[in-house]
């Protein structure tokens, strides 16, 4: 790439309105990247304006997401036949508690239904009927909140 089209560190950061130490930020984190030219400019100046426009006091950072999406939370009842005993609750709340993505499970055998909450990125309503007709129960959704 020429000279004409590549720039120094200096002369972007000073374009696109932020220190020094913010642009080699980036650069650490793979968001820019070399050759530093009219492109970084205008993916720089993007970063900057999104960040003037958050609130003060907001900190956004890829761990922070991650935590939000792995912090999910839905709810689902399930209506469950063929249980004939209070074992077989126990049974089928054991096998759901056993998904990965579940965090509660609660059977109610005189009521026929269960009540899971869950984390929606990691298991599916779908996938909680499997594992109940896996034990040989019939399952189906009957609510989602």
């Amino acid at each position: 790439m020429s000279r004409q089209n590549t720039l120094r560190i200096g002369e972007v950061a000073t374009q696109a309105g932020v220190n020094i130490e913010t642009l080699r930020y980036y650069e650490r984190r793979g968001i820019l990247e070399e050759p530093r030219g009219p492109m970084m400019l205008w993916l720089l100046r993007v970063l900057v304006s999104v960040v003037l426009s958050l609130p003060v006091g907001a900190v956004v950072t890829p761990s922070t997401a991650s935590a939000q999406q792995q912090n999910a939370e839905a709810r689902v009842t399930l209506r469950i036949d063929g249980m004939t005993c209070a074992s077989c609750g126990v049974a089928v709340r054991t096998a759901l508690r056993r998904l990965d993505g579940v965090r509660q499970a609660e059977v109610n055998f005189d009521e026929k239904r269960a009540r899971v909450v869950y984390n929606p990125r990691r298991v599916t309503p779908e996938r909680m009927v499997r594992a109940i007709e896996d034990l040989g129960y019939h399952a189906r959704v009957e609510e989602r909140s």
